[in-house]
């Protein structure tokens, strides 16, 4: 049973578990415990000065992370920026595990952006490319540490 409160704009989940890693309170629970914070340093943290937007209370932080109410969209993305997370994971868009994955570096990002532009035969091309130059630079250090003996 879903219920939604117009006033404090949050959202009421009687039918979901607060403890499953698919859960908004356990998410946040999880990285505000990671990052050492506690909710009122979290709240603090959420005013936006700049913007007009006053703090996410204490209270309402704790309510969050135990699962009694849920985020709007707009809370959830500044709590997102704030402990430095993607708004998608904490929303649980993105599974649990993927916080913990080492994040592609822009370069890695354009190289399979650019060779997914390429045909089969340039694909193919590129990859006997590099094969090539690892077996060259694998050459060199093999040279070296004989050359050093």
């Amino acid at each position: 049973m879903t219920k939604i409160n117009m006033k404090t704009l949050t959202i009421k989940q009687e039918d979901r578990n607060p403890n499953s890693t698919e859960s908004i309170a356990y998410r946040l629970n999880y990285i505000i415990r990671k990052r050492r914070y506690t909710a009122k340093e979290v709240a603090s943290l959420t005013e936006d000065k700049t913007r007009g937007l006053k703090p996410i209370s204490p209270a309402t932080i704790s309510l969050y992370i135990n699962g009694k109410s849920a985020p709007n969209h707009s809370y959830t993305r500044r709590l997102a920026r704030v402990l430095n997370v993607d708004p998608s994971w904490l929303s649980c868009d993105l599974p649990f595990d993927w916080i913990n994955k080492p994040k592609q570096t822009p370069e890695v990002t354009e190289l399979i952006e650019i060779y997914g532009r390429l045909n089969v035969k340039m694909q193919k091309n590129i990859m006997e490319t590099a094969r090539i130059a690892i077996a060259a630079m694998q050459n060199e250090t093999n040279d070296k540490k004989n050359t050093d003996r």
